[in-house]
Order: structure tokens, then sequence, then C-alpha cells
């Protein structure tokens, strides 16, 4: 499986979740949108996702360990 994600700091450890198990790519907006590889990696996707986590999150809790959690606690997080 492969987690997607933008150049964030927040998420350099998503290599590390599971011991590894999933394959972290990352967009980075300043070289480009789309993954020349697989096109099916793109920030309007990565955008989407972080955007519907935000509204799931009280604004007051809006900050890296409670993003990352919330994006990530369906997979079980180890990090």
């Amino acid at each position: 499986m492969v987690i997607a994600t933008d150049g964030w700091a927040g998420y350099d450890n998503v290599s590390f979740v599971n011991n590894g198990v999933y394959q972290h790519e990352v967009i980075i907006h300043a070289e480009h949108f789309v993954n020349d590889i697989n096109p099916e990696i793109n920030t309007q996707a990565i955008e989407g996702t972080v955007d519907a986590v935000k509204m799931q999150i009280a604004i007051s809790e809006r900050h890296k360990p409670c993003i990352v959690l919330k994006l990530f606690g369906c997979f079980s997080v180890v990090l």
C-alpha cells in the first residue's frame, strides 16, 4: 500500500508505520503536482484527504501530533 503525502515534516516517519509495511511517496509542490511514475499520486488527492481529516478535528487540536494520529490512526500507527 502506498501512502502519499506532501513535503510537510509531520509526515517524515510515515515509512516507519507498522514496521515499514507502507511505501511513502512524497509530492513536493514546488517541483511538481503529479508523480512522474504514478500519476494517481497527485497533490489534489493529498489535499482532499488532508482537508477531509482536518474537518473532523477541532480547530484547537489542528497541530502536528493530532493531525498525524487522525490521518494514520486507522493504520494502528507505531512510530
